[in-house]
């Protein structure tokens, strides 16, 4: 297999993790992310029925979100 695709042939595909971030802190002066829940819907489903289990993390800063990253690096290179 080619090391720059992905087996899709295993019945459990393995995660999808999306981080969507559609209110920001005011200090940010960033707007509100109108289009965010119908994106995060659109990427549930199609990921759903190509068989991965998603996980959805919502509105989380930026140490949340290396944090989310880090945790899911463990579980795949450690199990932990």
């Amino acid at each position: 297999m080619d090391p720059a695709s992905y087996a899709m042939s295993h019945v459990h595909r393995g995660k999808f993790i999306i981080i969507s971030n559609k209110n920001f802190a005011s200090t940010t002066q960033f707007a509100s992310r109108r289009s965010a829940d119908h994106d995060v819907n659109m990427l549930r489903d199609a990921f759903s029925r190509l068989g991965f289990d998603v996980i959805v993390h919502r509105d989380r800063t930026a140490v949340q979100m290396l944090a989310i990253i880090s945790q899911s690096m463990n579980i795949i290179l450690h199990g932990v």
